[in-house]
């Protein structure tokens, strides 16, 4: 069947409107356009945070004021700040061991600058041991932006275990097979969490460290592809094989057990992502 050129002009405006309505100033508008992934199958995943960002905004999944007063941990971030802040997010700590290189640091100043515009960005460092802290301040529409980027590893220990087993991605490749990690740090959370996102290697899940799960405060959010193995562990089994509704129903079920509620985005058809709030206690 050929498509109809007219119909596929119509859905390009109807989604340049959508966009306009739901960004509605320059700083996101920039955001949104500059997004980009650093993960395999770059295009498909960067198209993919772009839905979830337009159905969250549309639909109000997040709750502004948890972010505004607590932080978001980015896990394996890369070098997309664009990402957490078009959530919501204006605290923003970004997790991932890169950052030791500088060329990566300067291509997040790039992307800040590029976003802000000629509002004045404010660069400062503090050292956590022997790694440099590099925090980014900036004010858009009297909103107060903070970021810092922070080279450590998340689940350190759990990624040495594998590393020892099987080849990891380039960004685990300095960790050794026999090596302990001694000269490397580990992340640290803070105390109160707001939201956690991630795109991490398929060796390592959020839940792979405790510590940072507990932190979220209630209210707060997960935001992740794959699953969280170690807080709810569903066998897929035959009879579900076949039944996308029922296996959806049981693992909302299960994160309820243990005090999470399960967000539905419309925009996912599978079971590939998770998106928790977590209950009031």
């Amino acid at each position: 069947m050929v498509e109809n050129p007219i119909k596929r002009i119509v859905e390009r405006i109807a989604k340049e409107r959508k966009i306009r309505r739901l960004l509605p100033n320059e700083f996101l508008q920039r955001a949104f356009n500059n997004l980009t992934t650093e993960t395999a199958f770059a295009e498909e995943a960067t198209e993919r945070k772009r839905n979830w960002i337009l159905e969250i905004r549309e639909r109000k999944l997040i709750d502004p004021e948890i972010l505004k007063n607590n932080p978001t941990v980015y896990i394996g971030s890369g070098t997309d700040v664009e990402f957490p802040i078009l959530l919501g997010a204006q605290n923003i700590i970004m997790v991932d061991p890169i950052f030791e290189d500088k060329e990566k640091v300067d291509e997040v100043i790039r992307r800040i600058e590029a976003m802000i515009g000629n509002n004045e960005l404010k660069i400062s460092e503090e050292q956590i041991n022997s790694k440099t802290k590099t925090i980014f301040e900036f004010t858009i529409d009297g909103i107060n932006f903070r970021i810092e980027i922070v080279p450590v590893y998340y689940a350190l220990q759990k990624i040495i275990e594998h590393r020892r087993k099987m080849p990891s991605p380039r960004r685990y490749e300095e960790i050794k097979p026999g090596i302990e990690g001694q000269d490397l740090l580990g992340f640290m959370p803070p105390e109160k969490i707001g939201m956690i996102l991630a795109f991490l290697p398929v060796e390592v899940s959020i839940d792979d460290d405790q510590n940072t799960i507990r932190n979220l405060v209630p209210g707060g959010y997960i935001l992740t592809t794959g699953s969280l193995p170690n807080l709810v562990n569903i066998q897929i089994n035959e009879p579900w094989r076949f039944n996308m509704k029922q296996l959806k129903q049981s693992i909302q079920n299960r994160y309820q057990e243990i005090g999470y509620e399960f967000i539905q985005l419309e925009c996912e058809k599978g079971i590939d992502y998770v998106f928790l709030r977590k209950l009031q206690k």
